[in-house]
Parts: C-alpha cells; sequence; structure tokens
C-alpha cells in the first residue's frame, strides 16, 4: 500500500466551499457549540452552521451505528480514518443528508453488506477512497446505488482493474470528476464513459495503463481536464 497522504482535510474544505454560498462562509465564523456526536471516536470541525466529523480508530460496527443518530442536518462531510470494518456502512448513510464521505488508510472485507445489486440509494454527491484496502475487490457496478454522485475520487484503492464498457451504466449520470489513481488500472474499454455527458474532469494517473481510445468519451464531452500520466 502506498503511503497515506493527508488529503482529507484540504479535500473537505475544498468540498464545503463548494456547497454553500462563498458569502455564507465568509461571514460565518467557528461555532462555539459543541459537537453533537458524544463519541470518543470522533471529533466536529465546524464551519459557521455546518460541521465535518471526522471519526478514526473504529473498529466494531457497533461504533459507527452509534454515531449515526447524532449526525444532524448541518452535516456536511464525514471523513472515517484508520478504520477497519467488515463493510463500508454506506447504506446506512441512505437517509442521511451527508454530502460527502472520505474514506482513507483503511481496510474492509466487501464494500456492501450484501452480495445483492439492488442496494438501496445513497444520496452522497462525493465519494473519496484514499489508502482504502478492500478484500474482495470492488466492482463499479457496486456503485450504482449512488445516483447523485458528482465526485468520484479513487487513490490507491483496491477496485477492479478495468473500466469496462457498461462502466457509465453503473455509476451515477451526475459524475462531473471522476479520479481514480494508483489503483493498478490496466484497461479502459470503448465507450466506457459515453454517458457520462456532464464530466468535465477526468484523472486516471500513476496506473498501468498503455492505451486510451478515442471513443472511450461521449461525442459531446463537456471535459475540460484529463490527466493520464
Amino acid at each position: 500500500m502506498a503511503p497515506a497522504r493527508n488529503l482529507s482535510l484540504s479535500y473537505s474544505t475544498f468540498v464545503i466551499a463548494l456547497l454553500w454560498p462563498a458569502a455564507t462562509l465568509a461571514a460565518s465564523i467557528a461555532s462555539p457549540e459543541s459537537c453533537p456526536v458524544t463519541n470518543n471516536h470522533c471529533t466536529c470541525l465546524f464551519k459557521g452552521p455546518f460541521y465535518s466529523l471526522r471519526c478514526n480508530s473504529m473498529r466494531e460496527m457497533t461504533d459507527f451505528k452509534a454515531v449515526l443518530p447524532s449526525i444532524g442536518e448541518n452535516a456536511a462531510v464525514l471523513e472515517l480514518d484508520s478504520v477497519h470494518l467488515d463493510f463500508l456502512p454506506l447504506n446506512d448513510l441512505s437517509n442521511s443528508s451527508l454530502h460527502t464521505l472520505i474514506v482513507g488508510n483503511s481496510s474492509f472485507q466487501r464494500l456492501h453488506n450484501s452480495s445483492g445489486m439492488h442496494q438501496p440509494a445513497v444520496n452522497l454527491h462525493h465519494l473519496s477512497l484514499e489508502n482504502v484496502t478492500f478484500h474482495e475487490k470492488v466492482q463499479w457496478k457496486q456503485f450504482s446505488n449512488l445516483t447523485n454522485l458528482q465526485v468520484l475520487f479513487v487513490y490507491n484503492t483496491s477496485v477492479q482493474n478495468v473500466i469496462p464498457a457498461n462502466f457509465s451504466q453503473y455509476v451515477s449520470k451526475h459524475l462531473v470528476s471522476l479520479t481514480v489513481t494508483e489503483s493498478n488500472i490496466t484497461r479502459i474499454e470503448r465507450n466506457s464513459l459515453e454517458l457520462l455527458t456532464n464530466l468535465t474532469a477526468l484523472r486516471i494517473s500513476y496506473n498501468n495503463l498503455r492505451t486510451f481510445a478515442r471513443d472511450v468519451l461521449p461525442q459531446t464531452s463537456k471535459l475540460e481536464q484529463l490527466r493520464l500520466e
């Protein structure tokens, strides 16, 4: 596994800046109120009325579930670091107002708690997986319940090493940014991104990719940034 990178702080700050108007953020100061989550594993970072929640060193699913009831509607970002569980509890966020989930330096047996394709929809807009080991390699079709996802960031994570022709049928059509780096991607099949007409940034770098066909992208592409180094 590659060395851990401290990406979460800057990434979550950037996400919060996108989610709420600049004037609101500029006028706000760090809230003096206490973190609404009373859990030894978690801390809060406030930005005006909104906050991000950082949890680490969880090894029991009961620890994670204990946090859920305390996550209020003003929670914007959930960061999980050094978490080691049987599965990533995405489905437990299906009724949450969270916009962003960042998982780093963690390991799971699998992505979902069941192998079925019909997972409950999760209303995340941003998902970041950084230095995450899945002992059962994640298949791209397992992201199909993230129907409103706009940003997918994957760094040094155990995912399927081929981006298949039906990739854009599995992931959210709202994607504007897709990053898959240092994750041993070996091939991107033709027409794999053809339905991602809102995509403006694509980074598939530091993998084992040797070719990139022109017809990978949609014909009416809005792509502004492409990195394949």
